[in-house]
């Protein structure tokens, strides 16, 4: 009835695959994750992950059923920001906060996401150009809502943060 009941996509061994609520327990996710190994083998790869939200309680049984194995454990989370915090963030010494400026820092805000993320063994990176087109060049992100932190000129931390359009719809990640 030209509704989107289920997605799947395959990118550089990420397998993503989601089925509409209202759609699930009919074996729309059952039917794309062979798809999305059919993809992935085509591309020469010889295994799939696939990220799992803790909401989605059903999921990890289905995956488990097809013989995934849990590889990693991340959390996202959240607090509320009523008021200021009581006394400003400090850092080391030598070490200071400054404002990301697009296209003077974007490559070195990847190199240090890029190697952070490097501690999982198996991960393979995307690549500056992919990182930089689904994380960085978005309309969500503001400037001044990327903090960088710094030792001299050299960058050594980062937070990619999002803004909506909502006052209260702002999503930030170290």
């Amino acid at each position: 009835d030209d509704e989107l009941a289920a997605t799947g996509d395959v990118f550089m061994g990420r397998a993503e695959v989601d089925v509409a609520p209202e759609h699930r327990g009919r074996g729309l996710g059952s039917a794309l994750l062979p798809w999305t190994w059919a993809v992935a083998r085509a591309d020469g790869r010889d295994a799939v992950g696939q990220t799992v939200s803790d909401n989605r309680t059903d999921a990890p049984a289905l995956f488990l059923a097809h013989g995934y194995a849990v590889g990693h454990t991340a959390w996202a989370l959240r607090i509320e920001l009523g008021e200021e915090p009581p006394a400003a963030p400090s850092l080391p010494d030598g070490l200071a906060f400054r404002d990301f400026r697009p296209g003077e820092d974007d490559l070195a805000v990847f190199e240090v996401i890029d190697v952070a993320f490097d501690e999982w063994a198996d991960r393979e990176s995307h690549g500056f150009e992919n990182w930089a087109a689904a994380f960085l060049r978005r309309d969500e992100v503001v400037p001044g809502l990327v903090p960088l932190v710094v030792d001299g000129e050299r960058i050594v931390g980062a937070a990619l943060n999002y803004h909506y359009g909502l006052d209260d719809d702002v999503e930030g990640w170290t």
